[in-house]
């Protein structure tokens, strides 16, 4: 049996991009306003597949809808919006100059239980893209397993300039000893620090501007409440400071047995 294809007659010979009006679906979008009894040959998925090629030579990673599709030399395109359909039917050569190509900024996140292949896709992506694997269960393994070999805890060292040293408080390492829950965030400081990313601490938040009233334009009796309130305040700012100077106080005296410590060995 011999089968005779013809291209669509209604398309120009020189390729030119024709919006798919009516695309519910992607699978409809190989066939719609084609009639597959005349011979015409079906549209096929371009080399971008579903994913927006504007959107892509921005740099972003954006998957386009059924809704915003077009054809161009027999390939489909779908985009994430009207703007960039209309941004590439104006000019497709612009886009499709060469070959779809990962960011080199890209980023994937992969998890899954012991066992599911996670490790094995991961080191697959990176053979194919050259992709860095930043394994976060190996980095916390042996970043506690150096903190718990150390006879002294050594103190944090939080840098603008280069790679930070971030240890944890005695309890927390206690916790983790005893298989305690532990939130993942608290680990994030090792993971920037593995990748070489410098930290700061955050900067204290600025004191609220205090506006004091007008004592002429009180009352003899509102005047006693308002000496009464700051005398209060005066007493709770001293006492604070007291606590404050003796934490300061005890922080400097387990720094300086620390450091006796270290240089004993």
């Amino acid at each position: 049996m011999v089968y005779k294809i013809k291209p669509n007659a209604s398309e120009p010979l020189t390729p030119v991009a024709v919006i798919i009006e009516g695309g519910s679906d992607f699978k409809g979008l190989l066939t719609e306003g084609i009639d597959p009894e005349d011979g015409t040959l079906p549209r096929r998925w371009s080399l971008w597949k579903t994913v927006d090629p504007v959107a892509l030579k921005a740099g972003q990673v954006t998957f386009g809808t059924p809704e915003f599709a077009c054809h161009y030399a027999n390939n489909v395109f779908v985009f994430k919006d009207d703007i960039n359909l209309k941004v590439f039917v104006a000019n497709p050569r612009i886009f499709l100059s060469q070959s779809p190509k990962m960011p080199s900024d890209y980023r994937v996140m992969m998890v899954g239980p012991k066992g599911s292949g996670y490790h094995t896709q991961a080191k697959l992506l990176s053979q194919r893209y050259g992709w860095r694997i930043v394994d976060f269960p190996k980095i916390v393994e042996e970043k506690l397993a150096d903190i718990l070999a150390m006879s002294v805890k050594l103190p944090n060292n939080v840098s603008q300039k280069g790679p930070c040293k971030i240890c944890m408080s005695e309890q927390e390492l206690n916790e983790i000893k005893e298989g305690k829950m532990f939130p993942a965030w608290k680990f994030l400081p090792w993971i920037m620090e593995y990748l070489d990313v410098p930290l700061q601490e955050k900067p204290p938040t600025p004191p609220e501007e205090i506006v004091e009233p007008d004592v002429t334009q009180m009352t003899e009796d509102e005047k006693k409440a308002y000496d009464k309130e700051q005398k209060k305040k005066a007493e709770e700012k001293k006492k604070k400071d007291k606590e404050e100077e003796e934490l300061r106080k005890a922080k400097a005296d387990r720094h300086a047995r620390r450091e006796e410590a270290r240089e004993a060995g």
